[in-house]
């Protein structure tokens, strides 16, 4: 490990005006990793020259960058079943010093809520009833229609604080909590929306089973307009309107991972719409790990 002096003489070389003594003072202080942004950050309040802060940003910006890239990896190959964690990598790169705490806290208490309410003798149709009376009703959930573009609407954390987000945020938080209940709900990812399905299966029997739409589906759960039910026919008339071919896979409900990537997608469409090309870039760098 590298001692602190052997960090502080690297970091007074990052305004070194030859490009070859900052790349290798660069790839040096990358190879230590997150623990050196704090020693980082002291550097940049100390010098306050503009072109040693600005790249002082840009190594911290890609030491984050960098570790974010290993969590996602690591939450891909291990546990990518987890919404909740998929949901905060994602938050966590706009947002990279963001605490998870209040997060989970307010997923349990979301949790504990509804399922007071769940009776075992309810038939599918009344759980989700009972659960949209508390996600929307009680806690006040509800689609952010106003600015649909907004990067924030797929933010867990402020969506969270809003109890305002995109069709594919509120979904993913209203899938994270049904699933943790055991109700058997997975994602369906429609063109240009996200909605819901009540299945005939849980999440841990889909590499097994491997859904098909026709057998395994009861009914859909449209997350931004309060959880309302619908059937395969109104999606086929939705695909019309949209004038879209009807294809098979749209009606398919769709493992948590590949819900993960799809609000991935969605972000990255968000900063394409707001002209942010250098943060569309980055996320694609996160988009293309999901292979």
């Amino acid at each position: 490990m590298m001692e602190k002096r052997e960090i502080a003489a690297l970091i007074q070389l990052i305004d070194d005006p030859d490009e070859y003594v900052f790349n290798h003072v660069r790839s040096k202080i990358l190879e230590i990793g997150p623990t050196v942004i704090e020693d980082l950050e002291d550097a940049w309040e100390t010098n306050i020259d503009p072109f040693f802060q600005q790249r002082v940003e840009l190594i911290i910006n890609q030491i984050q960058r960098d570790n974010l890239k290993q969590k996602l990896s690591l939450w891909l190959q291990k546990n990518n079943t987890d919404l909740i964690q998929g949901a905060t990598l994602l938050a966590k790169f706009q947002y990279p010093d963001l605490q998870t705490g209040e997060i989970k806290a307010e997923i349990e208490s979301l949790k504990k809520s509804i399922w007071l309410e769940l009776k075992e003798n309810l038939t599918p149709l009344e759980r989700v009833n009972t659960f949209n009376q508390i996600f929307y009703g009680e806690f006040g959930f509800g689609g952010n229609l106003k600015n649909v573009f907004n990067p924030q609407n797929n933010f867990i954390h402020t969506t969270l604080e809003r109890k305002k987000g995109s069709p594919i945020m509120l979904g993913i938080i209203y899938l994270a909590v049904a699933q943790a209940l055991n109700l058997p709900m997975l994602g369906v990812n429609l063109p240009y929306h996200f909605a819901l399905a009540y299945c005939k299966i849980h999440l841990s029997q889909f590499e097994e089973v491997k859904p098909n739409p026709d057998s395994t589906v009861i009914f859909y759960v449209n997350p931004i307009s309060r959880g309302r039910i619908f059937s395969r026919v109104e999606i086929n008339d939705y695909l019309e309107r949209m004038k879209l071919s009807i294809n098979k896979d749209y009606f398919k409900p769709v493992e948590n991972k590949m819900v993960i990537h799809a609000l991935f997608l969605h972000l990255k469409d968000c900063y394409i719409k707001n002209n942010d090309a250098e943060k569309a870039n980055e996320l694609q760098e996160f988009i293309d790990l999901f292979g």
